[in-house]
């Protein structure tokens, strides 16, 4: 997307409102501007990404929101630390054995991996506090199960569980943002 934003000359440039560029500002602002000028742009755009330690993203994203007036919805997502925990706070055991595999994990890390996601801050892939590790572990890699963590529990579990990970702040965006303009489409 850098390059096509490069080739239409879409920049983003220095400062924003006289205070230096966030991480990721401009990337995000370059990549709104390219979506922009589709013909028909879309409805709603949304920024995710993972903090991965850089606390300022989501102030960078906003930055890129605020640059002007988008013909379009911009929902900023930045989960704390891997978006591994949002799915995490979603996950319920379907049966003994998923229920055996949760009770491991949670002696193994001394907390409940799906209440207390944020404190799977390892780098390292494969550490005992990694969040990847923890979610393979329970869901044995499977992408319908994966899925299933974010579709299957009530939006106020997924809120609480997910209130320090950014979760609860993502869903709270769409709920503001992006939900209002379902009802605009359906009045068209």
């Amino acid at each position: 997307m850098k390059g096509m934003a490069r080739a239409r000359h879409l920049v983003a440039h220095g400062f924003f409102h006289g205070k230096p560029r966030e991480p990721d500002a401009a990337m995000a602002e370059q990549a709104l501007k390219l979506l922009a000028t589709l013909d028909p742009p879309p409805d709603a755009v949304i920024l995710m990404r993972d903090a991965d330690k850089l606390s300022r993203r989501r102030e960078g994203f906003e930055q890129a929101r605020d640059a002007q007036q988008w013909p379009f919805r911009v929902i900023i997502g930045v989960a704390h630390t891997k978006r591994e925990c949002w799915i995490l706070a979603g996950y319920e055991p379907r049966d003994d054995a998923e229920r055996a595999l949760l009770e491991r994990e949670r002696k193994e890390l001394g907390f409940d991996p799906r209440s207390c996601a944020e404190q799977l801050t390892a780098s390292e892939d494969g550490a005992k506090r990694d969040a990847k590790r923890v979610l393979h572990a329970l869901t044995g890699g499977d992408q319908e199960r994966e899925e299933a963590c974010m579709k299957e529990p009530p939006l106020a579990v997924l809120k609480q569980r997910g209130a320090a990970t950014g979760l609860m702040d993502y869903l709270d965006e769409i709920e503001a943002r992006l939900v209002p303009h379902f009802g605009q489409v359906a009045k068209r």
